[in-house]
């Protein structure tokens, strides 16, 4: 780079930042978290600050900067993270040429460690070109969900692919113009673990047209439809609509059923819960011409849950606003409301919900709106579900402008039941400031806390509690200093057991000045808590993890003492190397299972054990691209304890071809048994006559699938079979058929979720391309 290039890239630089820094600075963002506890996917609030330093912060709510990213490439608009797991823990690495641009490989850092084969390259010019692995917008621990394919001069083009937990879901064709066609397979934009929504239809040059369906990716490889409609030439939506909500949060049970014309919503729409019984409706009301609410509705509150269904009651104006009175309603009881005036605005005295509202945990608030915005006294109150009469927990003042003011009570983003923590301090215009105290609420005993600055920054010496443990038998708290919203120098972590009065340290380390990660540090396993204390012991270098790694459980903290259970070597830039033993994702105390064998540049090479309690039960051979070859035994994902489960077969280049089995070995004997099994094609696919284990498999609910699969489909008729402690063989207790697209059709007889020897209930009913229709009936099963 010459110097009069310098010089044109150094003001380019200082103009582009100055129109980020006065335009972007402190701006308000929704981005979202898993809620693992609930099974829900939450909204976060978080703010978007760049600095004259070339740096992008993200500042969450509680005034901390949990990451600051350099802003390099100068001719362009970051794109802004809203996944909160991928804002704390994803890092990428790479190069970027003298002109600022992206050049060369560049692979993602998860949690310290390097993803296998995920990213691709960049040509000089800072574009993306061949094969990429790339992270899905949900991906996380709770959602393996990542694309594959190919990029032209920074287009998608070709094949791209969607994959979860190394099964492909999902995918389509993209053309020259990166605009999709032909038949599609899309992923819903918040799919996770415990919400698997696909998109199934047509793109013309990246417009959706004809017939969509919506498919919950559900037990089983089974696949139910559960809505649907048409697009027009347009690509809008028209005719009639089975659709889900708009709300991320919201529970995929529920369905909106009406009309669109030309993309907008017209006349009545139904709102319908799902059961295993059938459809029943539960709220809904009139569109207008215009696509707007009008008159009489019922609404579903905004985080509406199995435990917490809650309804918006009242009316709407021609334009859409809510007016007059509206109540909430919960259990057919009214428990909250207030009044809009005619421009919609809230007025008045208003008793609302937490958007974390459930049935175990009844938050509520209590306070005046003045032309939509919060004024005066506002209180929060608190119910368990076993509680008569609420108790009052906090509260505070706010000012005209709708702003928290003077000394607040209040609890925590993940108060529940089980995790009452309570702040306390002062505001000033809507600011956090100066020393905030955190309690526990069932005994009221200071835990925590420390000091804000005057921009709402956490500075000094903090206690905080990690709030996403979410259990009483899980407190660990983190002790360390904040520097304007950033944690630096020494963090201790501390632990404290259900039923013990003192916090003992049991991991920490250092942050450098840029908050990562650092030096020596003993780190907690995600799901850390009593019956699973599992720590990490090694090397940070800037937040990845570098050198010899150790996995222990702790057998005595108090003592200092511990159990090495697993570990390796990392290299320079994250990847596992050498020789290593992992922990089962689903490993504990009662059911620790390892995986032992070698990593090349973070790739499994050679022969892979699977042990469990020091036997080993299974594991085989990865070829030199990291493939699975040859015989292999591996875990059900159902395996534990009490209901062990394996499948063995085998792999030719990563697929598994040819016949392979279910093993089963119940609570106190000492053989596997073979209980299920079938053929796979050499294209992977289940091919021909299977028995295939239900989900809830276990020593009191033995219940086995029986049919056939085509092309990787069921297909035809299948038999639900069931055996009781005392029964010898299995029997019949339902059945039904497949249609050619996989989809259930005609008469069937299904088991209840929660189906087992001492609760045998059964629905019979009928199925229409994969969709139950008409009555269904409850029965308690009758063996053949």
């Amino acid at each position: 780079m010459n110097i009069y290039q310098d010089e044109y890239q150094s003001s380019l630089k200082r103009v582009c930042l100055d129109v980020l820094v006065c335009s972007e600075k402190n701006q308000q963002y929704e981005g979202f978290q898993q809620n693992c506890k609930r099974q829900v996917i939450e909204q976060i609030n978080f703010k978007i600050k760049f600095t004259r330093d070339n740096e992008i912060q993200y500042i969450k709510d509680d005034g901390q900067i949990i990451k600051t990213n350099k802003y390099i490439e100068i001719l362009s608009i970051p794109e802004i993270m809203t996944n909160l797991e991928q804002i704390n823990h994803l890092q990428w690495l790479g190069v970027y040429s003298n002109d600022f641009k992206k050049v060369g490989r560049w692979s993602p850092i998860w949690k310290g460690s390097a993803l296998s084969d995920f990213g691709g390259w960049y040509t000089q010019d800072g574009k993306k070109f061949g094969k990429w692995k790339e992270l899905f917008k949900t991906f996380s621990d709770n959602a393996q969900v990542y694309e594959v394919g190919d990029y032209y001069d920074d287009i998608k083009t070709g094949d791209w692919k969607f994959f979860y937990e190394e099964k492909q879901i999902g995918g389509g064709q993209y053309d020259d113009q990166g605009l999709k066609y032909g038949l599609w397979v899309d992923l819903s934009d918040y799919f996770w673990n415990q919400n698997q929504i696909l998109y199934k239809g047509y793109y013309r040059k990246g417009q959706k047209i004809g017939l969509w369906q919506i498919i919950k990716n559900g037990n089983n490889e089974e696949f139910e439809l559960i809505g649907g409609g048409l697009y027009n030439e347009q690509g809008q939506k028209n005719g009639k609509w089975e659709d889900l909500g708009q709300d991320f949060n919201q529970c995929d049970k529920v369905f909106y059923e009406g009309e669109y014309l030309n993309g907008i919503k017209i006349g009545r729409w139904n709102i319908k819960y799902r059961e295993i019984k059938g459809d029943e409706q539960i709220a809904g009301g009139y569109y207008n011409d215009k696509g707007q609410k009008e008159g009489q509705w019922q609404d579903l509150f905004t985080n509406f849950q199995k435990d917490s269904k809650v309804f918006f009651k009242g009316g709407y104006n021609q334009n859409g606003e809510r007016v007059g009175r509206w109540e909430i309603i919960f259990k057919d009881q009214k428990i909250g409301g207030g009044i809009f005036d005619r421009q919609g605005f809230k007025v008045g005295h208003w008793v609302e919900l937490s958007d974390r509202f459930q049935d175990k945990s009844q938050i509520i608030y209590h306070g005046e709106y003045i032309q939509g915005k919060r004024f005066g006294r506002w209180d929060i109150s608190f119910k368990k579900e076993w509680q008569e009469k609420p108790e009052w927990i906090g509260g505070g003042i706010f000012t005209e402008q709708g702003q928290k003011d003077g000394r607040w009570t209040e609890i925590c983003d993940q108060f529940d039941n089980e995790n009452q923590f309570i702040f306390e301090g002062y505001y000033k215009n809507g600011k956090k400031q100066g020393l905030w105290d955190l309690y526990d609420n069932n005994e009221w005993i200071y835990i925590g806390g420390g000091v804000y600055d005057n921009e709402n920054l956490k500075n000094g010496k903090w206690i905080d509690y990690n709030f996403n443990f979410g259990y009483l038998s899980n407190q660990a708290s983190f002790e360390g200093v904040y520097q304007n919203g950033k944690k630096i120098d020494r963090w201790d972590i501390k632990y404290k057991e259900m039923w013990s009065d003192t916090n003992q340290k049991i991991g920490g380390g250092l942050y450098n000045k840029d908050s990562q990660k650092c030096g020596l540090w003993i780190d907690l396993i995600d799901n850390f808590k009593d019956d699973n204390q599992i720590i990490q012991q090694g090397e940070y270098l800037n937040g990845i993890k570098i050198g010899k790694w150790d996995i222990n459980q702790i057998i005595d903290y108090i003592g200092n003492t511990f159990n090495r259970i697993g570990g390796g070597q990392y290299d320079q830039y994250g990847h596992k190397q050498g020789q290593w033993v992992q922990l089962w994702r689903k490993f504990s105390r009662n059911c620790p299972v390892i995986f032992s064998g070698q990593f090349t540049q973070n790739k499994k090479i050679g022969n892979w054990l699977i042990n469990y309690r020091n036997e080993q039960i299974g594991g085989g051979f990865y070829d030199e691209f990291s493939q699975k070859n040859g015989h292999w035994i591996e875990l059900s994902d159902f395996f534990k304890k009490d209901c062990k489960i394996l499948s063995s077969g085998n792999y030719q280049y990563g697929q598994k071809v040819g016949k392979w089995n279910f093993n089963y070995k119940g609570w106190g004997k000492n053989k596997y048994k073979k209980i299920g099994g079938g053929l796979f094609s050499q294209l992977g696919l289940k091919e021909g006559k299977w028995k295939v284990v239900s989900e809830n498999f276990r020593e009191d609910s033995k219940v086995i699938y029986k049919g056939e699969y085509k092309n990787g489909r069921k297909y035809g008729r299948w038999e639900i079979k069931y055996r009781g402690r005392q029964d010898k063989y299995y029997q019949e207790i339902g059945n039904g058929l497949f249609n050619e697209e996989g989809q259930k059709n005609g008469l069937w007889v299904v088991l209840s979720d929660s189906f087992c020897d001492l609760n045998q209930i059964l629905y019979s009913g009928e199925y229409d391309n994969g969709r139950k229709v008409g009555k269904w009936i409850e029965d308690q099963a009758q063996k053949s």
